[in-house]
């Protein structure tokens, strides 16, 4: 044996035809990455197990408005719940970085705003505009809102409807509570401890509805 090779780690021998995979693919806004020999037949096998896998999960779209971060708070207190939907793939996502493609992607879409003037932002009023382009894709979704304000009325419930109200232009389905906040979750300020427990069983719920309309729990 030639002593300039003795204790050299064996090169693996690359099949030919065969390539190592190791790009990200997307699949369903997911970032897939392998990192194995595969060649284009098995590529595509993991691929399509890969999709098969996304289409069976609840996705949830998470989507906000915050300038000073108590809105921001809220939707990841909501997003963390709708994660404990068991198969769920949830989106948290400023409203400016949100897509028309995203709002098509989701089974629930759930939207905050600060409440301004009794009203939606305008960030997120220009995504319902802009949503137009998509009208009659988004009937039988669910949906959700949720809002931080200044003070107890101070137009809370005004902001929560103005967004429902648009949901329900484009056929979505959104659901009451019994318990109290109906019409979705409203907060003074920044949420606290118990707010934000109260806030991810909201997010829970709504992952729940869609998953259950979906077939999927």
């Amino acid at each position: 044996m030639n002593p300039s090779i003795m204790g050299c780690a064996a090169m693996p021998v690359r099949p030919m035809g065969r390539a190592d995979s190791s790009s990200t693919t997307m699949i369903g806004g997911m970032q897939v990455r392998t990192s194995v020999l595969i060649g284009p037949a098995e590529r595509r096998n993991v691929i399509s197990l890969l999709t098969v896998r996304e289409r069976q999960m609840v996705k949830i779209l998470v989507s906000y408005y915050s300038k000073g971060g108590n809105t921001r708070a809220i939707a990841r207190a909501m997003a963390a719940g709708a994660r404990e939907v068991k198969g769920s793939n949830v989106k948290l996502k400023p409203i400016r970085a949100t897509t028309l493609r995203d709002l098509k992607w989701a089974d629930a879409i759930i939207l905050g705003s600060p409440t301004y003037y009794g009203d939606m932002a305008a960030d997120v009023k220009n995504l319902f505009d802009r949503s137009v382009a998509i009208h009659g894709s988004l009937q039988g979704r669910v949906g959700g809102a949720f809002t931080s304000s200044g003070g107890v009325a101070s137009g809370a419930e005004t902001t929560l409807l103005s967004m429902i109200q648009a949901m329900l232009v484009h056929g979505m389905i959104v659901s009451g509570h019994s318990e109290g906040q109906h019409y979705g979750v409203a907060i003074v300020g920044a949420p606290n401890a118990r707010q934000s427990k109260f806030c991810k069983r909201r997010g829970k719920q709504v992952a729940e509805l869609a998953a259950k309309l979906a077939g999927r729990s």
